[in-house]
């Protein structure tokens, strides 16, 4: 209903929402990359990830190394 009516505000067609996971599987990789390198820089981004930082550290620096990377302990304020 919410997607329905959204569509209506934009003034597209309900069916629109019907459409949407064809549109979607359409998209290709290097169509997500022309549109990040285009709207994107990677100078005013941030990106929350949770995981292991064990695991994924050490990869993120390799990849960003002019990245500024914190980590977080997940029971940082908790009360054990």
């Amino acid at each position: 209903m919410a997607a329905a009516l959204r569509n209506e505000l934009l003034g597209l067609s309900p069916e629109d929402v019907l459409k949407l996971p064809e549109r979607l599987e359409a998209i290709d990789p290097d169509s997500v990359r022309a549109a990040l390198t285009t709207h994107l820089s990677s100078r005013n981004i941030v990106v929350v990830l949770v995981a292991t930082a064990d695991e994924y550290v050490p990869r993120l620096r390799r990849t960003w190394p002019e990245a500024q990377v914190h980590v977080v302990d997940f029971r940082e304020g908790l009360e054990l």
